[in-house]
Order: C-alpha cells, then structure tokens, then sequence
C-alpha cells in the first residue's frame, strides 16, 4: 500500500497523470493561441473563437461514443484509439496550414477535440480495481497530472509563436502531435486491472436506472457546477482586470497561480473526500468559491485578484474529486461508462456555456453580473449536493 492505494494501481496511476498532463498541455496551448491561428487563416475577424469552439465540439459529440467503444473494446484500447485520433487530427490541422484552407484547419481543431474527449474517462479509469474508500485520493493524483499543463502549455505556446517558419505557426499543430504520441506511449503501458474484464456487452436497462436516479444527476451536477462556475470566473478575469488598469503580465501571473490552484491541492482534495465523505469535500469547494466571489466583491487590485482566482482553483479542485467519487459509486465498470460518459457531457456543455458567454457577460452586466451567474453555480452544485446525500448510489 502506498498511501493507501494497492500498489497494483500505482503505476495505472502514474500513467494516467501523466498522460492527463499531456491532453490538458494540448488544451492549455489551444486556449492561448488559437485567437492567434485564427488572425492568421481566418477570412473573417469574427471566427477568432472558432478553433476553440471546433474543438469543444469535438469532445462533446464524442462523449458518449466514447463509452461505447469503451465498453466493446476496453479502457486501454479505446484510448490508444483516442490518441491516435488527436494524432491525426494534428497532421490534419499542420496540413491545411501548409495549403492555408480556414474550414480544413477548423475540421483538424475538431479531430483534435474527438480525440481528447477521452481524457475525461482518465479519472475513472484510475480508479477501476480501486476500494472505494481511497477512491478520492487517487482522483487527486491524477487531477495532478494537470501540473505539468501550468508549466508545459504556456511555454509551447511561447516557443510556437517565436518560432519562425514560412507557414504561420506551423509549430503548433507538430507540439499536438508531439503531446499526442506521448500520450500513446503512455496509455501503451497501462496494465489491466482485476476488475476489467473481457468487454461486455451494456446492460441497457440498468444503465436508464442509473441514469434516471437522483443519485446520479446529483453526482453530474457537482462537478458540472464547479467547472461552469471556475470557466466562468476565469475568463472574465483577464477584461476584468484590464479595465482596474492592470497589464497581460499581471493576468498571466494570476492565470498561473488559478492553475496551481487547480491541481496542486488535488491529492488533498482527495484525501480529504475519503476521510471525510465526498458531501463534505464539495461543500469545501463550493465554499472556496462563495470566498473567492466575497474577495472580488470588497476589492478589484491584484492581490484580490491573485487571492480569489486561487480561491477559485481550489474550489475547482475539490468539486471534481468530489463529484468524481460520487459517480465512480455507481454501477459495474462495464455498465458505469455510459454513467462516467453523462456526467463528462454535463461537464462539457457548462464548460462550454460558460467559456462562450463568459465574455458577453461582463461586457453586458459587468463584475457584478459574472459572480451573480457564477453564485448561480454555486448555489446549484450545493443543492446537488445535499440531495445526493441522502441517495444511495444504485448498483446493477
């Protein structure tokens, strides 16, 4: 045992934290430099957000794609399929670059998306074979895999940018592939664990009961609400700070710090979750968030900024193992797929809502305006919370 964790798990562990570092890496360079791709390809000023969307797309539709051919071929290979589809989609995307096609670079962004939607099922996989009891803990380890993307994204997309190259920042689709085959190699030495056994075939029936269970929606909504919440609030950080006269710098400062925040404490997060109950771990992190919005509601200089999107990181965090070790409750591996797949969706669309609004938000209702929808989030998750735990998880 290694903190509690058979060590039989330890090196699925490992690989999957590494591996997720990898894939938020990819995400993390798409996010600071597509506006840039864009202004260099794109025909029209308003489809700067376009590659981003491309790709939030692509891990949408394939969410629950994704669970079935989890479910007829197994974790592993599913993701080494995965991986090589974000591979492709990368070669895709230098491709159009070198013919300069807007609509082909945004079909390779999408490709790209199909192939990360598996990164979503890293957490879950982890914990397959896994006593529920430590559950938590091994959530945290692999939510701190995203460590290496605080560091390893902002300085690719530094070194794609700086890089000079007849075709416009061609360096970006070949630090995809880079990324992608790590993954690959990674994912190639997984071990199966005792619980995975040969593919089954989804019990459709007990599949709907869970899916039509309080429990799990309770469980989906957790972590929904903190990632709409922590999207939200993040986005509208940069504007909101440049219109209280600070700088980029100053933003990219606070940027790393929320993402230190983020998946720096997961491991205590998850500690905390199977010592004290996930109920106990969400309500913490819905709490750093309630303090995260107190922070900016008293002050708007730099350290209320640093001190709350920290705040903010940390209530992501726990809200994730939280949620995590609430869904993992449900179902036999075979069957829970379908369940993991309804809650990435849910994860996805706030995602998704939050990053697209985000901005038109603050524009429209100002600082005010973005914590009264991020309060809004909150108060949602912690609803979610306390009907969950009075269900029990249902088990086919």
């Amino acid at each position: 045992m290694v903190f509690g964790i058979p060590r039989i798990l330890i090196r699925n562990i490992l690989l999957l934290s590494l591996s997720s570092g990898m894939q938020i890496s990819i995400i993390s360079l798409t996010i600071t430099i597509s506006s840039l791709v864009a202004r260099a390809y794109a025909p029209r000023d308003w489809m700067l957000s376009f590659p981003m969307a491309a790709v939030m797309l692509g891990m949408v539709v394939m969410t629950f794609p994704a669970s079935a051919i989890f479910s007829k071929i197994g974790r592993k290979s599913g993701f080494i399929l995965a991986a090589i589809t974000a591979i492709c989609g990368a070669g895709i995307l230098a491709l159009m670059m070198l013919i300069g096609f807007w609509w082909g670079i945004i079909l390779g962004y999408f490709v790209v998306g199909l192939g990360l939607s598996a990164g979503t099922f890293y957490i879950y996989a982890a914990n397959d074979g896994a006593p529920a009891e430590v559950g938590g803990r091994i959530s945290g380890c692999i939510l701190l895999g995203g460590l290496l993307a605080a560091f390893i994204g902002p300085a690719s997309a530094h070194f794609a940018q700086r890089t000079a190259t007849e075709t416009p920042l061609l360096a970006v689709p070949l630090l995809m592939m880079g990324f992608g085959l790590l993954v690959l190699i990674l994912i190639m030495f997984l071990k199966k664990t005792s619980s995975e056994t040969a593919p089954e075939s989804l019990d459709i029936a007990a599949v709907k009961r869970v899916l039509g269970s309080v429990y799990f929606w309770a469980a989906a909504l957790v972590g929904a609400c903190g990632y709409g919440a922590m999207t939200l609030a993040m986005n509208a950080t940069t504007p909101w700070m440049f219109d209280h006269g600070m700088v980029i710098d100053h933003s990219a400062v606070v940027i790393s710090l929320h993402l230190l925040g983020m998946f720096a404490p997961a491991p205590v997060g998850g500690w905390i979750s199977d010592r004290f109950g996930a109920t106990f771990c969400g309500l913490l992190g819905f709490a750093m968030m309630i303090a995260c919005m107190m922070v900016l509601m008293f002050g708007h200089n730099y350290a209320h900024f640093m001190t709350a999107l920290v705040l903010l990181g940390i209530g992501w965090s726990m809200t994730m193992v939280a949620g995590t070790k609430k869904l993992v409750a449900l179902g036999k591996v075979s069957d829970r797929a379908a369940c993991e797949a309804g809650g990435s969706l849910l994860i996805s669309l706030a995602n998704i809502f939050s990053a697209l609004t985000a901005g038109a938000i603050y524009i429209h209702l100002g600082g005010q305006g973005v914590l009264i929808i991020t309060g809004l989030f909150v108060a949602l998750g912690i609803g979610a919370l306390i009907s969950g735990a009075v269900q029990k998880p249902y088990r086919a």
